[in-house]
């Protein structure tokens, strides 16, 4: 099981009520309530600008199978992302499934606007 979010400092378990996107990090005052630590700003800019990226998606695509898609590769991009700034290492763990996410709405098979062999034949 992942384990639950927690500070990074006192690594006190955040409570439900704690860990609501953006929303907690202004009412906590980018605190955190147990040991008081600060709360690095970038935790709710990023919240933010997932919350942004996903409504554009939405908005463009509805609520479709390549919504659900672009939803999940945003979510495992931004994630590679965050980890790579911090560690830079890239987890092939995350990665290999993400690539097979993305690729599989699209018709790889012959006849398809997609298809690699046919510019050459």
């Amino acid at each position: 099981m992942f384990p639950v979010s927690h500070c990074p400092t006192c690594k006190h378990p955040i409570a439900l009520r704690d860990n609501v996107p953006v929303l907690s990090f202004l009412l906590l005052r980018g605190k955190c309530r147990y040991c008081s630590a600060r709360i690095p700003t970038r935790v709710p800019i990023i919240e933010a600008g997932t919350a942004v990226l996903f409504a554009v998606a939405v908005a463009k695509f509805g609520l479709s199978v390549e919504a659900a898609v672009i939803l999940v590769s945003i979510g495992l991009l931004l994630v590679i992302a965050i980890i790579d700034l911090d560690t830079q290492y890239i987890l092939y763990i995350l990665v290999a499934p993400g690539t097979i996410i993305a690729l599989a709405p699209f018709p790889w098979g012959p006849g398809s606007e997609w298809s690699i062999g046919e510019a050459y034949i």
